[in-house]
């Protein structure tokens, strides 16, 4: 597969956004950005890889609007649907009647053959990936509803094998490319195959959203527990175990999860800094995990290397 990098960092800052614009957006992406001051500096990267029918693509940016916009359309067809998954940060959409803010972990298919625009918020980092593939192999179940695309039951399979990707030393990540795009492609005609789930009742999801903010408050308490989180929620723990089984996932594997993500992200900006991996112990801790050997395996098991690999990259 051929693979492309871009990197603003290689011209001076007040020519950084518009790198990005003519450059990434425009000639590559065929997209329009906006920034309030595009004189300023403006840190972005991205790292392609594509064959002609498939791409992957990982940007990380700062907080910005992009646009598809009808002169986009005119001057470059793609009639590819584009699978985003965000790593860091949020990202609002709207495309046609569609609108959806994501936060790290959730997925939105994105039809390049349509405008569209896109929000980045990246006051603590942004970063997503996007899978490119062509129409007629996505099911139209999940290409038009943000909500079935992350609640469905085969959606744990598809942040798996992105979380997976993303989480790999950048060294092993070319070596993946192929790999991931197969496993992707295969959830997504699973889905394809599978009916439509029943719409939940919207107590169900109002459960597990209170849930997903009391756990971004209180993650890194090692004590944090169903039991707290019941009494906080005020939710029976019963109604509490039961919501989240209607949603496919459980109190533990939420709360595991999100504290995984927030110490790979750490780890990651530790590694970056060249601060030594003396630090995974302490990030371990802070992330509420009070057994380390758990930590370590719990790291494995979900992003496929040891956190000190991380530093590798």
């Amino acid at each position: 597969m051929e693979f492309t990098r871009w990197n603003t960092s290689t011209v001076a800052p007040a020519q950084q956004f518009e790198l990005y614009r003519s450059g990434l957006c425009a000639s590559f992406a065929h997209l329009t950005p906006r920034v309030e001051t595009p004189t300023q500096a403006f840190s972005a990267r991205l790292e392609t890889w594509a064959d002609g029918h498939q791409s992957l693509t990982g940007m990380s940016a700062q907080s910005h609007v992009v646009e598809r916009t009808r002169n986009d359309l005119k001057r470059v067809e793609d009639d590819h649907l584009y699978l985003n998954y965000v790593v860091r940060g949020q990202m609002s959409v709207s495309q046609g009647r569609t609108a959806k803010r994501l936060r790290a972990g959730d997925m939105i298919f994105i039809d390049n053959a349509r405008p569209f625009r896109a929000e980045i918020h990246a006051t603590s980092g942004y970063k997503h990936y996007a899978l490119g593939f062509p129409r007629g192999s996505v099911s139209q179940i999940i290409q038009n509803d943000a909500s079935t695309l992350n609640r469905h039951p085969a959606s744990h399979l598809l942040r798996k094998s992105l979380a997976l990707f993303a989480g790999a030393p950048a060294t092993l990540r070319g070596s993946l490319v192929i790999p991931t795009l197969v496993s992707v492609s295969a959830i997504l005609s699973y889905f394809s195959e599978l009916p439509e789930p029943r719409p939940l009742q919207q107590p169900v999801w109002r459960t597990k959203d209170a849930l997903e903010n009391l756990i971004a408050e209180r993650y890194s308490d090692p004590g944090f527990s169903l039991e707290t989180a019941s009494l906080e929620l005020e939710v029976p723990i019963r109604t509490l175990q039961h919501h989240l089984a209607l949603t496919g996932t459980s109190f533990s594997e939420l709360l595991r999860d999100f504290r995984l993500t927030r110490a790979l992200e750490t780890i990651k900006g530790r590694a970056a800094n060249k601060s030594g991996r003396r630090s995974i112990d302490d990030i371990a801790h802070r992330t509420g995990f009070s057994d380390i050997s758990t930590f370590y395996r719990a790291f494995k098991r979900k992003f496929g290397v040891a956190p000190g690999q991380m530093f590798q990259g």
